[in-house]
C-alpha cells in the first residue's frame, strides 16, 4: 500500500482505478465518493452516514453494512464479473452527482437564497459579498 499525499489532479488518480470503495464505518457525505462518482467510477460503499443518498443500490452503485468483508467482496466481484452493469452505474453515478452537486445547480440556489434573503430585507455587509 501506498499514500500519494497531496494530489492536484484527483481525476487522474480515479482514471487508474477500476471501482471505488468506500469502506467507512462512519462518514457524511463524503467529497471523495463524490469525485469517484463523478469521474464515471463504479462505486461500493459502507451503509453509513450520506451515503445512500447518492448511493443507490443497483442504481449508482452498491452498498454493503459496514465491517461486512462478505458484502464488499461480493460488490467488488459484481463489478469485475458484469463490466456492463458496472459501466451503467457508474453513468448513472455520474449523472446523478452531476445534477444534484455541480456547479450550475450550486450557483442557481446561491442566487436564489440570495434572492430570498434580500426579499426578506437582508442586508449586504459594508465589505460586500467577497468571492472566496
Amino acid at each position: 500500500m501506498s499514500v500519494l499525499g497531496h494530489v492536484k489532479d484527483v481525476a487522474s488518480v480515479y482514471a487508474d482505478l477500476d471501482v471505488y470503495v468506500q469502506s467507512s464505518h462512519t462518514e457524511g457525505l463524503s467529497v471523495a465518493l463524490l469525485e469517484a462518482m463523478a469521474c464515471r467510477l463504479p462505486v461500493a460503499a459502507a451503509r453509513v452516514g450520506g451515503t445512500e443518498e447518492v448511493v443507490q443500490e443497483g442504481e449508482t452503485g452498491l452498498l454493503f453494512e459496514p465491517g461486512d468483508s462478505g458484502g464488499l467482496n461480493a460488490a467488488i466481484g459484481r463489478f469485475l464479473d458484469y463490466p456492463e452493469q458496472a459501466r451503467a452505474m457508474a453513468e448513472a453515478g455520474r449523472r446523478l452527482v452531476v445534477r444534484r452537486f455541480g456547479a450550475d445547480r450550486m450557483v442557481d440556489e446561491t442566487d436564489r437564497l440570495i434572492t430570498r434573503l434580500l426579499a426578506a430585507g437582508a442586508t449586504v455587509p459594508a465589505g460586500g459579498l467577497r468571492r472566496l
